[in-house]
């Protein structure tokens, strides 16, 4: 069975709920029993107290969704849409000649 290290105990302050709760990456470190391991899982944060945030994805040990109460420094903002790359066109590139005009006569 999975047990999560970092996991933060229930706070004592002040709990602020998200109004508009937000996707997160939350950087997990598990402890599998003859292993550590650390990733990056996907979550959605739903509420604050002080540096903590908490934070609802799936556990292992359990199979279900799951909050559990992280500090800031293991909670990075999760892009919901990758936005389009802003390249600068050819013709904007320092480099790129106009295309030669040809005289054919007639």
């Amino acid at each position: 069975m999975s047990l999560l290290i970092n996991e933060q105990p229930e706070p004592t302050g002040t709990v602020t709920a998200l109004l508009d709760p937000r996707p997160v990456w939350v950087g997990c470190l598990w402890d599998h029993g003859d292993e550590q391991v650390k990733e990056m899982v996907p979550a959605t944060a739903t509420a604050t107290c002080g540096d903590l945030i908490l934070c609802d994805f799936w556990d292992p040990r359990t199979g279900k969704d799951r909050a559990h109460w992280m500090e800031k420094e293991f909670v990075r903002d999760r892009p919901t849409s990758i936005a389009p790359s802003k390249k600068k066109p050819a013709t904007d590139h320092p480099a790129a000649a106009p295309s030669p005009t040809f005289d054919v006569g007639s």
